[in-house]
């Protein structure tokens, strides 16, 4: 094999690991923005923590507490009340 092929076969092999790593970081963002739509209102916390997982921050302010998760691109918080129920969800 000369020298020409195995440049280009590194490239080749490059460039599919690159499109690769696009498409699977999309269909990631794509499964937790789905995740957020289909998370309905007024769900218990225990709920919400067994299909969202541990929060990485929790925010209490008063008597509404906030959970946040994170994806690569996304934040989402979900407000609780005192009921431990979500009363709004945010996407930024």
């Amino acid at each position: 094999m000369s020298i020409k092929n195995k440049v280009a076969a590194f490239f080749s092999l490059c460039f599919v690991v690159l499109v690769a790593f696009i498409t699977g970081i999309i269909v990631y963002e794509r499964r937790s923005s789905s995740r957020f739509k289909n998370t309905p209102l007024k769900i218990s916390e225990r709920d919400l923590k067994s299909e969202w997982g541990e929060p990485k921050r929790i925010s209490q302010n008063g008597e509404t507490k906030v959970s946040f998760y994170n994806s690569l691109f996304t934040y989402y918080a979900f407000s609780i009340d005192e009921n431990n129920k979500v009363i709004r969800k945010y996407q930024d």
